[in-house]
């Protein structure tokens, strides 16, 4: 084989193994860590189930306790929303809802804003950045 054979081969090979290197890096990319670290707020990721249960605990101001998850998280061609699930500690009702980016909506005593949503290539990566707040407050 000619140098100008293996050389030509092994540029080809360089080019596609670094094609899909930055193909798998771009796929498995994750939204940045969550900066606002404020009692309320917190990132929710998609987990089984149709709708999940709410599984994610969180804190408010006040020192009384929602659960929540996030189902689906969409850019259909439009804004990005979530399907958010929703349920008061202790003992409240379970409800799901939809929210695009920097939409709020308030239920059960507390009012919850979609603060931003992760759209990531691979659907498993995606993310919502919620803020929740007792509704008394607003």
């Amino acid at each position: 084989m000619s140098s100008r054979i293996r050389l030509l081969v092994g540029t080809v090979v360089l080019v596609l193994l670094g094609g899909a290197v930055g193909v798998w890096l771009y796929g498995s990319r994750t939204p940045p860590s969550l900066s606002d670290h404020r009692v309320g707020v917190a990132r929710l990721v998609p987990r089984p189930g149709i709708p999940p249960i709410p599984y994610e605990k969180v804190t408010l101001i006040d020192g009384s306790s929602v659960l929540l998850s996030v189902a689906g998280i969409t850019d259909d061609g439009g804004p990005a929303r979530s399907e958010i699930g929703l349920r008061r500690l202790p003992g409240g009702t379970e409800e799901h809802f939809y929210l695009s980016q920097g939409q709020s909506r308030t239920s059960q005593g507390v009012q919850i804003e979609l603060l931003h949503v992760w759209v990531m290539p691979d659907a498993g990566n995606s993310a919502a950045d919620v803020r929740v707040t007792p509704a008394s407050s607003h």
